[in-house]
C-alpha cells in the first residue's frame, strides 16, 4: 500500500510539473499575442482599412489589371501623396473617376496619405509595366525643383 502512495506522489508532482509548463507556454503565447496586436497602431489599422477600399479599382497591392484605372504600385511615395492630396483639395480634374476619387480621398488624413505612398510604392508593379510614364516624369520634375 505504501508503494502506491509514493507512485500516486511521484505521479502528482510529475502532473504538476507538466500541468505548470502548459500553463507557462499558455501565458507566454498569450503575452506574444498581445504584443503583437500592439504593434499595429491605430494609423497602420486605418492604412489598411483605406488600401480594402482602393482594391476595389486598383486591384490587389494596387495592380491594376483595367488599362483605365492607373496601377499605383510602384509609384513613387512623392507622386503618390501629391495625387492623393490634389483629389483631396479637388485640384486634380479628369473626366470619369474625378468624383469618386475626391469624395475617397477627402477621407484622408495627412498620416493615412503617407501611409498608403509608402505601403504603394514598396509594391512591385504588374508586369510589363515599371510604372506610370506621366507619374515617373511628374517625379522627376518634383526632385529637379527640389520641393
Amino acid at each position: 500500500m505504501r508503494w502506491i502512495c509514493e507512485d500516486q506522489g511521484a505521479m502528482m508532482n510529475r502532473w504538476d510539473s507538466v500541468a505548470k509548463r502548459v500553463v507557462g507556454a499558455v501565458v507566454l503565447a498569450i503575452a506574444a499575442m498581445g504584443a503583437q496586436s500592439q504593434t499595429m497602431t491605430a494609423q497602420d489599422a486605418l492604412v489598411l482599412r483605406a488600401r480594402h477600399v482602393c482594391v476595389a479599382c486598383h486591384g490587389d497591392a494596387g495592380r491594376s489589371d483595367n488599362k483605365a484605372v492607373p496601377s499605383l504600385a510602384g509609384q513613387t511615395r512623392e507622386y503618390l501623396v501629391a495625387q492623393l492630396k490634389d483629389f483631396r483639395a479637388q485640384i486634380r480634374v479628369e473626366a470619369g473617376p474625378r468624383g469618386y476619387m475626391w469624395g475617397i480621398s477627402a477621407l484622408l488624413d495627412d498620416q493615412t496619405i503617407d501611409g498608403l505612398a509608402e505601403y504603394y510604392a514598396a509594391q512591385t508593379p504588374p508586369p510589363g509595366r515599371s510604372g506610370d510614364a506621366h507619374a515617373e516624369r511628374w517625379t522627376h520634375a518634383l526632385r529637379e525643383r527640389g520641393s
